[in-house]
C-alpha cells in the first residue's frame, strides 16, 4: 500500500488535468477507505457474487455506498454501472444484467435497513438513454427515448407514478414519448 500511495503523489505535468483529477480522486478514496475501516460487514450472501465469494462490481459499489452513508454520513453518492448498450440478442444479454441489478439493489436496501440508516436514503436508478420501441434485425433495439427511471427506499411512494408510454403513439423519430422527465 505504501508503494501505491507513493505513486499517487508523483507530480502531474502541466496540462494533464485528467491525470490530476484521477490522482486527486484516488487520494480521497484512499483516505476515505482508511477512515471508514471495516466497522461493519453485511450478512454473508446478501450481495450478489460473480464467482465463489467475490462480489460483483455493482455489489462492491453498493456495499461501499452503504458503508459511506452509515460511517461517514455521506449524503450524495453516484454509481455508474454500464453494459446495457446492447443492440443484439437483448433478451439473453440483459436478462442476466437485470437479475444482478435487482438482487444488488435488494441487498443494498437490506444492508441500509440492517445499519439503521434506511430512512435517510432514497435510491434513484435511471438509464442514460432510452431504446427504440421497434426491435431491429439482430433481436435488439437501437438508441431512442423513453428510458426507465425508478426510486426505491423506505420513504419512497409505492406504485407506478406515471403512465406507460404508448407503443402506438410514437414521436416523429419513432421513439417512445417521454411521459415524465425525472430530472425535474
Amino acid at each position: 500500500n505504501d508503494e501505491v500511495n507513493k505513486l499517487a503523489q508523483v507530480p502531474v505535468g502541466a496540462g494533464n488535468d485528467f491525470l490530476a483529477r484521477s490522482r486527486s480522486t484516488y487520494g480521497l478514496t484512499y483516505k476515505t477507505a482508511l477512515l471508514a475501516g471495516g466497522a461493519y460487514a453485511p450478512p454473508a450472501g446478501s450481495y450478489p457474487v460473480s464467482s465463489g465469494t467475490t462480489l460483483t462490481t455493482l455489489s462492491k459499489r453498493l456495499q461501499m455506498a452503504a458503508h459511506m452513508i452509515d460511517v461517514l454520513g455521506t449524503q450524495i453518492i453516484t454509481i455508474h454501472w454500464g453494459g446495457f448498450d446492447t443492440h443484439t440478442s437483448q433478451l439473453v444479454n440483459q436478462d442476466k444484467q437485470f437479475k444482478e441489478l435487482s438482487r444488488a439493489l435488494a441487498a443494498f436496501q437490506a444492508d441500509l435497513e440492517a445499519r439503521g440508516v434506511a430512512d435517510r436514503v432514497l435510491t434513484l436508478v435511471w438509464s442514460e438513454f432510452g431504446r427504440r420501441a421497434q426491435e431491429n434485425e439482430s433481436s435488439g433495439t437501437d438508441h431512442g427515448a423513453g428510458g426507465i427511471a425508478w426510486v426505491q427506499g423506505t420513504r419512497a411512494a409505492s406504485g407506478i407514478l406515471t403512465d406507460y408510454p404508448s407503443l402506438t403513439d410514437l414521436d416523429r423519430e419513432d421513439n417512445l414519448k417521454v411521459t415524465v422527465d425525472f430530472r425535474k
